[in-house]
C-alpha cells in the first residue's frame, strides 16, 4: 500500500511540476530519507483532507526552487518575489499536488481538502508516513504523505 501511495504521490508531483511550472523533477534515491532541517532557505507547506482521519501531504520546498516556479508561472508580472509571494506559490503547489493525488485514487477515497498552510517545523513522528524526494532545477523537493484513513484503495 505504501509503495502504491508513493508512486501516486510521485506522479502527482511530476504532473503538476511539468504542466503548471514547466519543470521536470528527477526522482532521488528512494532509500535516502528526508532531511529534517528547517532553515530560511526552505518553505514547509502542508494540506490535508477535511475529515476525521485526514490524509496529509507535507512538502519541503527550497526557496530557490519556489522562486523559479514563481518566475515560470508569473513571468512578467513581477521582477522579484517576496517571501510571502513564494509561500503563496508553495501553498498553491501543495493544493494542486493534493488534488492530483486524490484524483488518482478510487472515488470512495476522494475527500474535500482543507486550506494549505505553512509549517514552522515538522513532527518527529515518521511512523506510517510515506516519503518521496526529487531534484528539480538543482534543488531538492521533499514530500511526506500520511494516509491513515485509507484502509484500502488503488490507483486508477
Amino acid at each position: 500500500m505504501q509503495e502504491n501511495h508513493r508512486k501516486i504521490l510521485a506522479d502527482a508531483i511530476s504532473e503538476v511540476m511539468e504542466t503548471m511550472f514547466f519543470l521536470c523533477p528527477e526522482p532521488c534515491d528512494p532509500g535516502g530519507g528526508l532531511e529534517e532541517s528547517r532553515s530560511p532557505s526552505e518553505v514547509i507547506v502542508h494540506i490535508q483532507t477535511a475529515d476525521e482521519r485526514p490524509c496529509q501531504i507535507v512538502l519541503h520546498l527550497p526557496v530557490a526552487l519556489l522562486d523559479r516556479m514563481a518566475v515560470n508561472v508569473l513571468e512578467g508580472l513581477k521582477e522579484s518575489f517576496s517571501r510571502k509571494d513564494l509561500e503563496d506559490v508553495a501553498c498553491e503547489f501543495v493544493n494542486m499536488v493534493a488534488g492530483a493525488f486524490l484524483n488518482r485514487l478510487d472515488a470512495p477515497h476522494r475527500k474535500a481538502l482543507s486550506l494549505p498552510g505553512i509549517l514552522a517545523g515538522v513532527s518527529e513522528d515518521r511512523e506510517g508516513w510515506v516519503s518521496y524526494s526529487c531534484e528539480v532545477e538543482g534543488g531538492r523537493l521533499q514530500a511526506r504523505l500520511s494516509c491513515e484513513s485509507f484502509q484500502e484503495g488503488a490507483a486508477r
